[in-house]
């Protein structure tokens, strides 16, 4: 029902502009595919392909849509796409750190509340990695520490899922503790 977005983006080379429209319909799908029932998603998946992005290979339309699929029906990966979760959330919160307190404004691509724990997830359009960046990190530990802080008593896990082919990566809470102590230090 939404108008039609405009996936393709000005890019200065076609490899450039072809990954940046992957990441965008790789991202939405991961948005809007978890409403639908199960069994109609990869007809849905490819539909929405064929109406947002008419000149992408029929091939790679089933390779893009596979990997999501996979992504939404990894076990591990279950809270962010059920019930309880929520795509595109903007998130507010002031953290204490050694330094003074510390406000914290972003928008989680995907997060997800359960009785025990809260479940974050971002999406990134670069090359997949087997480990985050540092940069990356960086913005998980926040995120982390904002949803400790709003959601206290639970444990918060975060993960990276690689919109060129879906992979997931998800740092250890000592990585991404470390990574906010270095912002604290910045």
């Amino acid at each position: 029902a939404d108008a039609a977005p405009d996936f393709i983006a000005a890019a200065p080379a076609r490899r450039d502009s072809d990954r940046l429209l992957i990441g965008r319909l790789t991202h939405a799908l991961l948005q809007h595919l978890p409403r639908c029932a199960a069994e109609r998603r990869p007809l849905v998946a490819l539909r929405f392909l064929e109406l947002h992005a008419p000149r992408l290979e029929p091939a790679r339309s089933e390779t893009l849509v596979r990997a999501v699929l996979d992504v939404i029906d990894h076990p591990s990966l279950a809270p962010l796409f059920g019930a309880g979760s929520a795509a595109e959330v903007d998130i507010v919160a002031r953290i204490d750190t050694p330094r003074g307190p510390r406000d914290i404004v972003g928008r989680i691509d995907r997060i997800a509340e359960t009785e025990s724990e809260v479940f974050i997830a971002d999406f990134k359009t670069g090359a997949p990695r087997l480990s985050p960046g540092v940069a990356q990190l960086r913005q998980l530990a926040l995120y982390r520490a904002a949803a400790l802080a709003l959601y206290p008593g639970k444990k918060v896990r975060c993960v990276l899922i690689f919109t060129q082919d879906a992979s997931v990566v998800e740092p250890g809470e000592v990585a991404l503790e470390q990574a906010l102590r270095e912002i604290d230090a910045l």
